[in-house]
């Protein structure tokens, strides 16, 4: 019902971007978030779907336990469209999926949320009851995965991280009335692999990295997902299509951010393996030797017109060649 409401345009939702991509309405499992503008007539249409639904359905829609969020509206405005909905008008930041929309992720505040629910987790235990192979078991089945959640989306400040880890690392050492313990191992030692003679635990800042980095293998591979359209829809991307444009103007809550200086220090380890050509850049990607063309010839790079000029455009040849 909502893609019918899309296609004949009686939902505007939200437009993105310079390709003005639409998003109406995220769903996941019972959660479900809807974008529109602040016109009536708009949120008159989005109600009477959702009361079409319940009638088709047999399911009550309970509008009195949603929010309506405003950008850059005015309260008295917001809160005549929450009585059109019957709803609550509510602030920012808001929290869809576990997530905070809106908060400064910079901002150590921003992941109280994660550091409590660690304090609240490790406040449970009876550490004295554990033995030093269960608080291990605990730390790496539990505790290393907790924020994980987070640190796929923002990058953490390196206090946050800290602070992470010395909870982890207290738990690992101490126990309910032995008093304060001397730490055996450096923390260090501790993280490494355990072919490294560690116990395995990982670096939050290291996994934070990882975790972003997932999203530079998926976004060349999900181009018609989503998500996809609107990151190029609203940063645009390289001729060569694998990565989305750097020269933007981020906001500091931008998440994209983040992910983007992940791939400034991914690309140095990664190289293209060359088909026909058609998106791997000349000069500046690294498919030839240990260093980009561009960078091991800077001087013939100067007085190169087209500085992403694809390899096909070069070699004149689209079979595949090594």
């Amino acid at each position: 019902m909502l893609l019918r409401a899309e296609e004949r345009n009686a939902l505007e939702g939200f437009r993105v971007g310079r390709n003005n991509t639409r998003v109406t309405h995220l769903q996941f499992a019972d959660d479900t978030i809807f974008f529109s503008n602040a016109s009536g007539e708009d949120l008159q249409t989005l109600k009477s779907l959702l009361l079409v639904f319940g009638q088709i359905s047999g399911l009550k829609v309970n509008l009195d336990k949603s929010n309506i969020y405003g950008i850059n509206l005015e309260h008295n405005h917001l809160y005549r469209l929450a009585d059109l909905l019957d709803c609550k008008a509510s602030g920012w930041p808001m929290s869809y999926l576990g997530l905070p929309l809106g908060g400064n992720p910079r901002a150590c505040g921003f992941w109280d949320p994660v550091v409590e629910r660690i304090s609240k987790r490790l406040d449970g235990w009876q550490k004295a009851f554990l033995s030093f192979g269960g608080r291990i078991t605990f730390i790496q089945s539990c505790l290393t995965h907790m924020p994980c959640y987070f640190l796929s989306l923002f990058k953490i400040p390196a206090s946050v991280a800290a602070k992470i880890e010395r909870l982890q690392r207290d738990f690992l050492w101490s126990g309910v009335g032995e008093g304060k313990r001397d730490h055996l191992v450096s923390w260090d030692v501790v993280c490494k692999p355990k072919a490294l003679g560690g116990l395995g635990f990982g670096k939050i800042a290291l996994r934070n990295v990882a975790l972003l980095g997932k999203w530079l293998w998926r976004y060349p591979r999900e181009g018609s997902a989503l998500w996809h359209k609107v990151i190029l829809s609203i940063y645009g991307s390289h001729s060569n299509g694998w990565d989305a444009n750097t020269i933007v103007r981020w906001s500091h809550r931008c998440p994209w951010k983040a992910i983007v200086q992940v791939f400034q220090e991914f690309s140095k380890f990664t190289r293209f393996v060359v088909g026909n050509g058609d998106r791997i850049r000349f000069w500046e990607d690294l498919w030839w030797g240990d260093q980009s063309l561009g960078s091991q010839y800077p001087r013939l790079f100067r007085i190169v017109m087209d500085k992403n000029i694809p390899i096909s455009s070069i070699l004149g040849s689209t079979r595949p060649f090594s």
